[in-house]
C-alpha cells in the first residue's frame, strides 16, 4: 500500500460555540470569502437544511485520515458517518480541486471560530 497523501489546509474556520454550530452556512447563496472550509469538531452528522451553497462535505477520523467525501452536497439534507469524528463543509468543487480521496489525511491550523 502506497503512502498516505497529506492535504495541507490553511483557510479553515472552525465551528466550536453552540451558534457557529447550529448556523453553520444556513442562509447563504455565496460562500464567505474569509475561508474555505468550516470545520465542525466532534461531529459526526450535519445538515444542509437552509443552505444553498452546495458545500463539500469531508468527513474524517480523529487522525485526520478521510473516510468520506460528499460533494456539492444539496440543500435539505442530512448527512451523518459512525465512523467520522470530525466534518469539514468546503467550498463546492474543493475536494476535486485539491484531489482529496478517501484514505487521505488533512490537517490545518485550527483556528477560533
Amino acid at each position: 500500500m502506497g503512502a498516505v497523501k497529506t492535504h495541507s489546509l490553511v483557510r479553515v474556520k472552525t465551528a466550536d460555540r453552540f451558534f457557529q454550530r447550529l448556523w453553520g452556512l444556513m442562509g447563504r447563496k455565496t460562500w464567505p470569502p474569509r475561508f474555505d472550509a468550516l470545520y465542525f469538531p466532534d461531529c459526526r452528522a450535519v445538515h444542509t437544511w437552509f443552505t444553498f451553497v452546495g458545500p463539500d462535505l469531508i468527513f474524517i477520523k480523529a487522525d485526520g485520515i478521510i473516510v468520506s467525501i460528499i460533494p456539492r452536497a444539496g440543500a435539505w439534507g442530512f448527512f451523518g458517518l459512525v465512523s467520522a469524528r470530525h466534518c469539514l463543509e468546503a467550498r463546492p468543487g474543493f475536494a476535486r480541486r485539491r484531489r482529496m480521496r478517501v484514505g487521505d489525511r488533512v490537517r490545518w491550523q485550527r483556528t477560533a471560530g
